[in-house]
């Protein structure tokens, strides 16, 4: 099973992770698994739960786990990584397209890139349709090195690289025995904290220092970008509209990361590095920039039990609940299109009307306070006087 938008013979690029937690009514870990293409009885309940989850299930034989049971308003979560992701891809299309169980022994025999990126982009689709991502990352594996970590970091060195990220980090390991081989090499380019993380590292190396039994002769470095929260959205709408990955990927490292020639004082103004050049081809820049995500109910109802309801509290032990009636109309009438959004949502969420619990029977508006008054008279198409 591969999961490889092949960019030439020794180029290919591969979605390395993919997380993304579920609307709050979606809070099986049955539901999860339809999505992903496989049926709950495939998973194994672990002891432990895990990132504020009190229940984790995982896919037996591949990293695939689903975390359920949190708190109001957390969902479901899913993360699947590494070689998981390939067969993820191939049990969805099975799933979904091919109407058959993953694990009858009835595998996709002609699964080809194209059906690869055809389910990528299905299950994507799939999880904004059902709630949001919260992390993807691509991996471009360069068996001819263009660059290496030690590379890079010497372009760094000579103020070569002009760059999004505002630090690096380089980490080498050996052993104290034979302090001349290494044993893993990585240049970190942005914050693990941040919304989008890019490490560079000899994996050759790597899987020669896990698996010696199994040696690669052939040089291998790895890029990964790590996308995540509302960027992470904004990747994956980009894949569902039928951007290659392959391109994506070059297009946001292009937009990232520039060698150059120093050949003007305005570095801005600088020369492209003609063996960067050669690298990225004619890929054109991708910004990576969207707006911030949109706050949910739960957001604004978890933001007011913590900062709010102290004050509140105290507020309403003085004034009692004449100080809610006497301010609703003036708060209602300042209140954003946003929140109106969400109230509607919200509502439709738990399907009744956003307004019709305050309408008197009769319909008399006079006794709804004025801006609820209009915004139900809107929704119902009513003129305004």
């Amino acid at each position: 099973m591969q999961n490889k938008h092949v960019v030439n013979s020794k180029l290919t690029v591969s979605v390395d992770w993919i997380a993304f937690t579920l609307d709050p009514e979606i809070h099986t870990v049955a539901s999860a698994a339809e999505i992903l293409g496989f049926t709950p009885e495939v998973f194994t309940a672990l002891e432990h739960g895990a990132m504020g989850y009190k229940s984790l299930h995982k896919l037996t034989d591949y990293c695939v786990k689903i975390y359920s049971d949190g708190q109001p308003g957390m969902g479901v979560h899913v993360e699947i990584t590494g070689s998981a992701v390939a067969h993820v891809l191939e049990a969805h299309h099975i799933y979904h397209h091919l109407h058959k169980n993953p694990f009858n022994g009835d595998l996709v025999s002609d699964w080809s890139d194209e059906l690869a990126n055809d389910s990528l982009r299905s299950l994507l689709k799939m999880v904004e349709e059902n709630g949001h991502m919260t992390r993807i990352d691509l991996a471009l594996d360069d068996h001819e090195p263009h660059f290496t970590p030690d590379s890079l970091r010497e372009y760094i060195a000579k103020g070569q690289m002009v760059s999004k990220f505002r630090n690096f980090r380089r980490e080498e390991s050996a052993s104290i025995a034979r302090a001349n081989e290494k044993k893993g090499d990585t240049l970190y380019l942005g914050s693990r904290s941040s919304d989008t993380f890019l490490r560079v590292y000899d994996k050759q190396l790597e899987q020669n220092q896990k698996h010696p039994e199994q040696e690669i002769v052939d040089p291998w470095i790895r890029w990964e970008f790590q996308i995540m929260k509302a960027r992470a959205d904004f990747f994956a709408y980009q894949i569902i509209d039928g951007v290659e990955v392959g391109d994506l990927f070059y297009d946001v490292l292009n937009n990232y990361v520039r060698l150059i020639e120093l050949d003007n004082s305005n570095v801005s103004r600088c020369s492209i590095l003609p063996e960067w050049r050669a690298f990225l081809k004619h890929c054109n820049k991708l910004s990576l920039y969207c707006p911030p995500a949109p706050r949910t109910y739960f957001d604004k109802k978890n933001w007011v039990e913590r900062q709010v309801m102290p004050t509140l509290a105290g507020i309403l032990l003085i004034d009692g609940y004449d100080f809610i009636s006497s301010n609703l109309d003036q708060a209602l009438n300042r209140m954003k299109d946003t929140m109106w959004d969400i109230v509607d949502q919200e509502s439709s969420r738990r399907q009744k009307a956003m307004m019709r619990p305050f309408i008197p029977a009769e319909g008399d508006m006079s006794l709804v306070p004025a801006a609820w008054a209009r915004e139900y008279q809107r929704s119902q198409g009513v003129t305004m006087q």
